[in-house]
């Protein structure tokens, strides 16, 4: 197996969150939430951390000031990524995307966050998609990256872990965290999706595609990404993987399940001071 799997839930305040042991061995933060513990109410329900599906700016700021709150953290220490389904990195804390962006003020489309600044915080929202946390421990660099379906097909987890190397990093010292996301019990899709990610690995993609019936498949999304790491040279042992569907269990939003009637979570990944 390609990585190691984890389960380490966590209660704060009343938020429920997982995290990667690895990860916080270093002292490192990280966290992806379970939907309880907001102040939201109806189908947001109830720790409802963005507001582009309908809910009231106002609450979605109180539920992010709580969520952050648990970990020290605050928007003014923080910064969002605004995601599109691509693969651009923008370095968290810089003119393009300083303390606050996505929170406090408006930050550029970009689905990967990366910063050697500690005690700032990284967050990428998911209902479904991949995420993934990566940290050096050796250049002190971490990263929050986004990877759906369009993103895991064009290499974004390859992207994150090349945006570490650049800086000084070395693959073998790099550690990631994969947290909850859709399984592969859950993500049937048309061929769209199984020819994307052959387009970007190739043979390499067959392992995590199954055909369910003519013209239908089902993708293991987590299982490709936690792949392009590998394939990239972290260790099987600095990849951790929490290996829980999020459309299966109604303690976390889904976009499969419930569409655009739900909410969205954050993973979280800070650098100690």
């Amino acid at each position: 197996m390609e990585y190691i799997e984890v389960f380490h839930r966590e209660e704060r305040d009343g938020i429920f969150f997982y995290s990667s042991p690895l990860l916080s061995s270093f002292g490192v933060t990280n966290a992806f939430p379970e939907r309880s513990g907001g102040f939201s109410t109806g189908f947001y329900s109830s720790l409802n951390l963005s507001s582009s599906t309908g809910d009231d700016e106002s609450i979605v700021m109180k539920n992010t000031e709580k969520y952050l709150s648990v970990f020290s953290s605050s928007p003014e220490r923080t910064v969002k990524t605004r995601q599109v389904h691509g693969i651009r990195i923008l370095e968290a804390g810089s003119a393009e995307a300083p303390a606050g962006a996505g929170l406090l003020s408006p930050i550029d489309p970009c689905d990967g966050l990366i910063t050697a600044e500690p005690g700032l915080t990284l967050l990428a929202s998911s209902a479904d998609c991949s995420l993934i946390l990566l940290y050096d421990p050796v250049n002190r660099l971490a990263a929050a990256l986004h990877a759906g379906w369009r993103g895991a097909a064009a290499d974004m987890a390859g992207h994150g872990v090349e945006a570490l190397l650049s800086r000084g990093a070395r693959p073998g010292d790099i550690v990631s965290f994969l947290p909850p996301a859709i399984g592969p019990c859950c993500f049937e899709t048309d061929e769209d999706v199984p020819d994307a990610m052959r387009q970007g690995f190739g043979k390499e993609a067959d392992p995590f595609i199954s055909q369910v019936s003519p013209g239908r498949y089902k993708v293991d999304l987590v299982g490709i990404n936690a792949h392009a790491l590998s394939r990239r040279g972290l260790k099987a042992e600095h990849i951790e993987v929490t290996r829980i569907c999020s459309c299966c269990h109604e303690a976390f939003y889904s976009h499969r399940r419930n569409g655009r009637k739900r909410g969205l979570s954050c993973a979280l990944i800070r650098i100690p001071s």
